[in-house]
């Protein structure tokens, strides 16, 4: 009996000298990191008027560097219903989201980025944030003078100043999610100012950066657009300082 009573105390002993050895030398766990609260998705980039796709090109090609997967919507000639380039966005944010992913981004170029604004004023919910560069949110004296010279299609009308789209659109919802970046150069939006919606982050280029003349071609590329796009993506703070 007593023998018994050893041999279930020595093996109890073991058992604690075990568990003890494993709780204070077991391998450390790798910390977990934290999913982020709005995981960022496709980013869908808007041409403007004409819709040429040149610099949105090279832009969709520096964000895929970046490990942003970006894609261009197709709208053809950029000179019809912007509303109807709307619905094209909204068509393929939905189609994304079907499949699994998280609301895209947008990223609108000159008209494109009113287009943006159309899509996001449809349905708000589609869309993660939203980047208008260059764009003629106020409306742009070069469509008026298109308009003077006979030579304005739809979406030229649209652009002008107090137009029925640009007077259709409410606040943005989230406006925290919406970034305008424009250039006090600007040629072809008049005024520059035109580019600033309010309540929302608005970057003047020249703000951080005025060593430089950064014309409407310029402004997708210019190394502080992309710097600021790269920012706010990211949930980052803009830059303050120019970028070489």
């Amino acid at each position: 009996m007593k023998l018994t009573q050893a041999l279930v105390a020595a093996v109890v002993a073991v058992l604690i000298v075990i568990l003890a050895w494993w709780f204070f030398f077991r391998p450390a766990e790798e910390p977990t990191a934290a999913a982020p609260e709005t995981p960022q998705g496709t980013v869908l980039l808007i041409p403007g008027y004409g819709g040429g796709t040149g610099q949105l090109s090279r832009l969709a090609g520096w964000l895929d560097e970046q490990g942003m997967q970006a894609e261009i919507i197709d709208i053809d000639d950029g000179e019809g219903d912007l509303r109807e380039y709307a619905q094209l966005v909204e068509t393929r944010a939905a189609e994304l989201i079907a499949e699994g992913q998280p609301p895209p981004d947008l990223i609108g170029y000159s008209a494109g980025g009113v287009t943006a604004r159309a899509a996001y004023s449809d349905q708000p919910e589609l869309f993660r944030r939203v980047i208008t560069l260059a764009s003629p949110h106020q409306g742009t004296g070069v469509a008026v003078l298109g308009e003077l010279v006979n030579a304005c299609p739809t979406a030229c009308k649209q652009l002008q100043p107090d137009s029925e789209l640009l007077e259709s659109f409410p606040e943005p919802q989230r406006p925290q999610d919406w970034l305008s970046i424009w250039s006090e150069d600007d040629e072809t939006i008049r005024p520059p100012e035109s580019s600033k919606i309010p309540g929302i982050k608005n970057y003047r280029i020249q703000s951080a950066c005025d060593t430089r003349d950064i014309g409407h071609g310029e402004v997708p590329l210019d190394p502080q657009t992309l710097a600021a796009i790269d920012a706010f993506l990211v949930g980052a703070p803009l830059p303050t300082t120019c970028v070489p």
